[in-house]
């Protein structure tokens, strides 16, 4: 299931980074496109830990994914506080939700290592 997700993913995403702003050129605000990207990621990749997560019941997956996610929140949030370490936030997000994914994969293929 993960794997297809990915693939949907890998192919959906060239198509969107191409039409998204030719949408936002036609009265749809930015911003809002920003924030369903955003959601549809978080969601996504929380389907996919969670996935991981009732395999391998390591939380340090789910912990290292949620601070990204919020990361990322923050991120989009920035621009209505005027927050000026924005780029950080992004950049820690990305690396947090990175490592999640990272350590996921690998404790999947540990257990299916110790299930033979």
């Amino acid at each position: 299931m993960a794997s297809y997700a990915c693939f949907v993913h890998c192919m959906l995403l060239p198509i969107l980074v191409g039409v998204i702003p030719t949408i936002s050129h036609h009265g749809v605000d930015n911003q809002w496109i920003e924030y369903a990207i955003l959601l549809a990621s978080i969601l996504c990749g929380a389907s996919v830990i969670h996935l991981g997560y009732r395999q391998h019941h390591d939380r340090v997956t789910v912990i290292l994914f949620s601070v990204g996610a919020v990361l990322w929140s923050g991120h989009a949030l920035s621009d209505m506080f005027q927050f000026k370490g924005a780029t950080l936030l992004l950049i820690a997000g990305t690396i947090s939700v990175l490592a999640s994914y990272i350590k996921n994969r690998k404790e999947i293929k540990r257990c299916q290592c110790c299930e033979h």
